[in-house]
């Protein structure tokens, strides 16, 4: 079977769980259709082995059933689909932090980079900041130097506190090489910010 998109997996799973709690009756390929082959084998398996249960227990009664822990096809349904869903999720997690432990270290590489040929075309410190930081904004990422270019909507807003967030987590599992770097990157950039200060107030 094709291979699901990660971002609507969980979403999927979702919708079919809420569908068979509300006692909607759904086909078993659109039960397959949000599982991939390995929990599709665990589906099989439990049922089969539900099966085989309930014709070896004399259970009678709903008490004595659930005791011996009998399950319907819908409730052995939503058991594995839970158990889809939460890993669906754990995965999705996963994939932000290397996509944003990624995205920090090409932010660095990107105004370095950037900083670099600035000076090297006899640009003044101040100026390559500013190019650097320009690049950032081309590139589609945080400015280094805080600013926001673009309307600032709500939404822009949320995005940006989500990003931060994510950001921050992405930066714990750096190994200490990465960490370094961007940390120096950052002290580099308070200083700067301290003397533009400086001199500012100097003129003022």
């Amino acid at each position: 079977m094709p291979e699901l998109d990660g971002t609507f997996t969980s979403q999927r799973l979702q919708r079919r769980i809420s569908e068979l709690e509300a006692g909607e009756e759904i086909a078993k390929r659109d039960i397959c259709a949000v599982l991939d082959e390995t929990q599709q084998q665990e589906l099989e398996s439990k049922l089969a082995a539900m099966q085989a249960l309930k014709k070896q227990s004399r259970a009678r009664t709903d008490a004595e059933k659930k005791a011996v822990g009998w399950k319907s096809i819908r409730e052995v349904r939503i058991e594995v689909l839970k158990r889809a869903l939460a890993q669906a999720e754990s995965n999705g997690l996963d994939s932000w932090k290397v996509k944003q432990q990624a995205a920090e270290v090409r932010r660095a590489q990107i105004y370095m980079q950037a900083f670099d040929e600035a000076r090297k075309a006899e640009k003044s410190t101040r100026a390559a900041h500013t190019w650097a930081n320009n690049a950032l904004t081309r590139a589609g990422l945080n400015r280094m130097d805080g600013r926001i270019v673009g309307d600032a909507t709500a939404r822009d807003k949320a995005v940006r506190g989500l990003e931060e967030k994510i950001q921050q987590r992405a930066r714990s599992e750096m190994t200490p090489d990465e960490l370094e770097q961007i940390e120096l990157l950052e002290l580099h950039m308070k200083e700067v910010a301290a003397r533009r200060k400086t001199r500012k107030d100097q003129t003022d």
